[in-house]
């Protein structure tokens, strides 16, 4: 019914050049972002005249080098003169949620805290967890809804592993899964160790 996603959100628009953020954000700024049991600390460093992009692209390096790829964030040139900042959960899911903690403001200012959809200019999220399993994939198997934080399912059947690779349409015919032994496979599994079995027991008694 619905495949699993990672939280994500971005920034305000602006303008690449412009030096909005630096006039208004000069300093040292730090903040935290938690992604389940783990939290990481960022601090951005920005000079005055600093413009748009540089102040951008320092933060979102600064929040790739502290989550050790657990969050990943990039400068978005959505125009060939403006620019966002995206930041993006590396885990699929509900598990994968971001929490922000901004202690000085930085994320308020730039709209990545914002509770709403992102629009062209203004900043939110594009996927996130609003309490009925947005991010999460969701199944039904046997006419019961199964819930997963990524979209591999391997604890709705007993010893089988579901891969989801699309989600269907709504009333759209369901797909039947077949599970059989696969005789051929162990038949030559067997055949191949029975010979050498015997290569070896050859060698041996020569």
């Amino acid at each position: 019914n619905q495949l699993a996603t990672a939280h994500m959100v971005v920034s305000n628009r602006y303008d690449q050049q412009a030096v909005t953020l630096s006039q208004g954000n000069p300093g040292t700024k730090t903040f935290s972002i938690s992604v389940g049991q783990e939290t990481y600390q960022v601090s951005v460093t920005i000079a005055a005249g600093d413009t748009n992009e540089t102040v951008l692209s320092k933060v979102a390096s600064a929040i790739n080098q502290a989550s050790d790829g657990k969050v990943g964030a990039s400068t978005v040139r959505d125009t060939p003169s403006t620019a966002k900042l995206s930041v993006r959960s590396a885990s699929t899911g509900t598990a994968g949620k971001m929490t922000f903690v901004d202690t000085r403001g930085l994320l308020g200012t730039l709209g990545q805290t914002n509770e709403s959809p992102a629009t062209n200019t203004v900043g939110g999220y594009v996927h996130a967890d609003l309490g009925n399993n947005e991010l999460d994939a969701i199944a039904t198997v046997d006419g019961l809804q199964v819930i997963s934080s990524t979209n591999s399912l391997d604890h709705a059947v007993d010893g089988l592993t579901i891969n989801l690779l699309a989600s269907q349409q709504q009333g759209a015919s369901p797909i039947s899964l077949t599970v059989s032994t696969g005789v051929d496979s162990i038949e030559g599994q067997i055949k191949s160790f029975l010979s050498a079995y015997n290569d070896a027991f050859t060698y041996l008694a020569a």
